[in-house]
């Protein structure tokens, strides 16, 4: 599976944000799962409070990014 941690607003991602984003989601989870769930069905870019704070986006990459990657063509 292909996922991968990006920045919302389009700075790349310190080393902080990398360290207290997992820390976070187990906080978060721990402590208030429903409201961290309610969270990610309600936000637009269905974001869990770990990623609305740190400032994240989990996304998945497309099968074509695969592709073009192990076929040794240029990406776009």
């Amino acid at each position: 599976m292909d996922i991968v941690l990006t920045p919302v607003r389009g700075r790349p991602l310190d080393g902080w944000a990398i360290l207290v984003h997992p820390l976070l989601f187990w906080l978060t989870v721990w402590i208030s799962w429903p409201v961290s769930i309610l969270f990610a069905l309600f936000t637009p870019r269905q974001q869990m409070i770990h990623d609305l704070i740190v400032g994240t986006l989990m996304l998945r990459r497309s099968p074509m990014q695969r592709f073009w990657r192990s076929s040794g063509m240029p990406s776009v």
